[in-house]
């Protein structure tokens, strides 16, 4: 359903990756991250421009609130050129 709502909305979701609380406490440990809670977490990536990746991601922040009933939505980015 994430990514129909994300289609209608034109988002250009390339990933999305799930971890549950376990495999997000192992990742936080093995990558000594910060920030991070050991909860269910849902990784979306994007591609595009600074300002097209930032869009996109508020965009999908809205709509997980929106559409999902997200009570928390985080919403980080690494940028990346290539």
């Amino acid at each position: 359903m994430l990514m129909k709502a994300s289609l209608c909305v034109l988002l250009l979701l390339v990933a999305a990756e799930f971890l549950d609380d376990v495999q997000m406490a192992a990742s936080i440990k093995y990558s000594q991250l910060t920030g991070f809670k050991a909860v269910p977490t849902l990784f979306l990536e994007f591609h595009g421009s600074n300002q097209s990746v930032e869009e996109q991601a508020k965009l999908t922040g809205f709509t997980l609130v929106l559409y999902f009933q997200v009570n928390t939505v985080m919403v980080a980015w690494l940028a990346s050129e290539f």
